[in-house]
């Protein structure tokens, strides 16, 4: 059992088994263009290697998620969420990822927000929470 849980640990903690041969301070950018492109598989790389789920990117101080939720790329959405991006982080139009699922009427992802702690009661620039742009885009779903 102890060496099971050192090899697991070596694994997905210390990442022992990931190369070394990518610039980690290159990483977050890297991911960031990988998210824009759908490249899930070059995603999972980068992500691998150390780039920062989170970050956000100008001009709009909105992250990877935002991004993909707005371009209903569904299966990079799920990866996000199911690696730890934060649904509540809000960007320069105090917009989320629940916000755009909303507005671009893509409720396949909207329930995996709300399932990894999505706040739909949040409120962007406008005054208006997820369920006030889906009612004013007519988007029942």
């Amino acid at each position: 059992h102890d060496e099971r849980m050192a090899w697991i640990r070596a694994k997905y903690v210390e990442r022992r088994f990931v190369s070394t041969d990518v610039d980690a301070s290159s990483c977050t950018a890297l991911f960031h263009e990988a998210c824009r492109n759908d490249s899930l598989l070059s995603m999972l790389f980068y992500f691998a290697h150390g780039a920062d789920i989170n970050t956000r990117f100008p001009p709009d101080n909105e992250t990877c998620l935002h991004y993909t939720v707005k371009h209903q790329h569904l299966a990079a959405s799920t990866f996000l969420l199911l690696n730890g991006a934060d649904p509540n982080i809000q960007g320069e139009s105090l917009n989320t990822a629940l916000h755009y699922s909303a507005m671009h009427n893509f409720p396949e992802v909207a329930l995996a927000i709300v399932r990894a702690g999505g706040d739909a009661d949040l409120k962007n620039r406008d005054d208006k929470t997820p369920a006030m742009l889906a009612e004013k885009a007519q988007n029942v779903q």
